[in-house]
């Protein structure tokens, strides 16, 4: 099975219980998406529960290319279970790149499978082939960027390869069907709210360092691939811009969607030729692209006449360190305003200043509010066709 490790980690939460599954059993599936399918079948005993039930249960599955020399193949990683974000709650998939499904294999394994439910707040630490379940009290409340620097810093303090680690933040905590989980600065499996799934298992991060490797049945084969695909789709040193438009031969167009003079570097998912993120002086730095650097933007140069200021930038990084799904948009939020419905006295009563959308504070309050689903953000949380039902709109809005 090459390009496999071989093995799963399942680890049960409600018992404490770690222990390992063979990913031969699952191999005529084959890669992330299919394994993680099937793994969920075979483990969860009711696959009707709500996606806040302990019996749910989360895969983290990576694919044969993970962790090889395979561009955007080697960094993905598929996140399975039942969602909390669609409506009905449903069996559901979502995905996201940066290192960890890597360093996954790098640590030996092909997947996480995760069930039950914490009896307190806990993180998964795996380093290699040890795996221990750490009390998480002191990084409930912290945000996701605060989460992996507490974590690196008693992981490996001051060595480089830093730990991976996926994590929820304050949105993720309060059980937020908009949740996301996030890795590194910007690296999120946004879709299917598994924000608030870990939320509700008390699982608030897993970390994970590894020192070994992939391997594959041919690596010069491999390298050659990589090699053609670096020459016909990689970055073209001429116009070194951030962009992710691969399938259009050497990287011209930008997709980092703000217009901010702060200093930044590019940054790329493991095994990528490309580099589509850029890195900020911001601590961690920011890693957002497309839709979370877009999430605001609409909404700002409306406000300043079209020209865009700092706000898209701070909206972005927010999203990230709340863990909130980018994709659920303002849009909804904006159509409400235009038509006057939204704000204190309005048909939706709510003490956020609508006269401000578009601005710094507000952007700011909103986030918090939908983080710590305080006031409206209660409604917020609950993604914006629930909000509607709340609202009595669904019908007219739909």
């Amino acid at each position: 099975m090459s390009g496999y490790t071989g093995k799963i980690l399942r680890v049960n939460l409600s018992s404490g219980e770690i222990s390992v599954l063979p990913t031969r059993r699952y191999e005529q599936w084959g890669g992330g998406h299919g394994i993680g399918s099937a793994l969920f079948w075979d483990l969860a005993k009711n696959k009707a529960v709500s996606g806040f039930d302990p019996r749910n249960v989360v895969t983290i599955m990576t694919s044969p290319l993970a962790g090889t020399l395979a561009p955007g193949a080697s960094a993905r990683v598929e996140v399975q279970g039942i969602g909390i974000q669609s409506y009905p709650e449903w069996f559901t998939r979502s995905n996201m790149g940066g290192r960890f499904g890597a360093m996954l294999k790098s640590a030996g394994w092909d997947g996480i499978a995760i069930e039950g439910r914490a009896k307190q707040p806990v993180w998964i630490d795996i380093r290699n082939s040890d795996v221990k379940i750490k009390d998480a009290k002191s990084l409930w409340g912290l945000d996701t960027w605060q989460t992996q620097l507490e974590i690196w810093q008693q992981v490996c303090p001051g060595i480089d390869p830093k730990p991976a680690v996926l994590v929820i933040g304050p949105a993720g905590e309060h059980l937020s069907r908009i949740a996301c989980l996030i890795h590194d600065a910007g690296h999120a499996a946004g879709q299917g709210g598994f924000g608030g799934v870990w939320g509700a298992k008390n699982l608030k991060a897993i970390s994970v360092v590894g020192t070994g490797g992939v391997s594959v049945a041919n690596p010069s084969d491999l390298l050659q691939a990589r090699l053609w695909s670096q020459r016909g789709y990689g970055r073209d040193p001429n116009h070194l811009e951030s962009s992710w438009y691969s399938w259009h031969g050497p990287m011209k167009p930008q997709i980092i969607l703000w217009e901010s003079e702060q200093k930044a570097r590019l940054k790329a998912c493991a095994g990528c030729h490309i580099g589509c993120k850029e890195i900020t002086g911001t601590g961690l730095g920011n890693e957002s692209s497309c839709v979370a650097t877009a999430f605001y933007k609409d909404a700002n140069k409306e406000k300043h006449q079209g020209r865009q200021t700092e706000s898209v930038y701070i909206a972005a990084n927010l999203l990230q360190k709340y863990g909130i799904n980018a994709y659920e948009g303002l849009g909804y939020i904006r159509i409400l305003n235009t038509r006057g419905l939204l704000g204190t006295g309005m048909a939706i009563d709510c003490d956020l200043n609508f006269g401000r959308f578009g601005e710094t504070e507000f952007i700011e309050k909103f986030l918090k509010m939908t983080a710590y689903r305080q006031g409206i953000g209660d409604d917020f949380a609950e993604g914006f066709y629930r909000a509607a039902q709340r609202w009595g709109r669904l019908e007219q809005d739909l």
